[in-house]
């Protein structure tokens, strides 16, 4: 008996496990350094955000905003990094469906209204650049990604930058 509830004891907690990473299985953006950051003080927290939607530009500068960033939209001579955008290319896709109708007896009967079903993929890299060495610091490849996911990507090669401030 004892051996009987070790072993649905083993199975639930094998069950209890993969069940709790199926909950969870999105991970963090991977973002890749290309080179290593020199570091650099609070006064020089200027970033410019060069192409991109509007809609990521306006929520990354947000988000930098709040955490003590200088965020620009253009390249003013006076940012000591830059967020850009290499390749940036999106693809809209949209599908028509209708339904159609037909009776017991293969009768045509009519079709109901017609639906549109409309998706967004993105496509490109989103590097940043360290402007005082003229050097590409991290890069995040988007293809796939959705632009809250390449939002959250931006940010996390941010969190890397901020970790060699002075």
């Amino acid at each position: 008996m004892k051996i009987i509830k070790k072993g649905l004891l083993f199975v639930l907690m094998i069950f209890a496990f993969t069940s709790c990473s199926l909950l969870f299985p999105e991970s963090e953006p991977e973002v890749s350094t290309v080179n290593s950051v020199s570091s650099f003080t609070r006064a020089q927290k200027r970033i410019a955000i060069v192409n991109g939607t509007d809609y990521i530009r306006r929520k990354v500068a947000d988000q930098l905003s709040n955490r003590g960033w200088k965020v620009s939209g253009a390249m003013t001579g006076k940012e000591t990094f830059a967020i850009y955008f290499d390749q940036l290319d999106e693809r809209t896709t949209t599908t028509k469906s209708r339904t159609e109708y037909y009776d017991g007896y293969g009768g045509y009967k009519g079709s109901g209204p017609t639906s549109t079903s409309v998706t967004k993929e993105n496509f490109g890299y989103v590097s940043v650049y360290d402007l005082r060495t003229n050097k590409r610091l991290y890069v995040y490849d988007i293809t796939g990604d959705s632009e809250d996911r390449i939002i959250k990507g931006i940010i996390t090669a941010i969190d890397k930058l901020e970790e060699n401030m002075r």
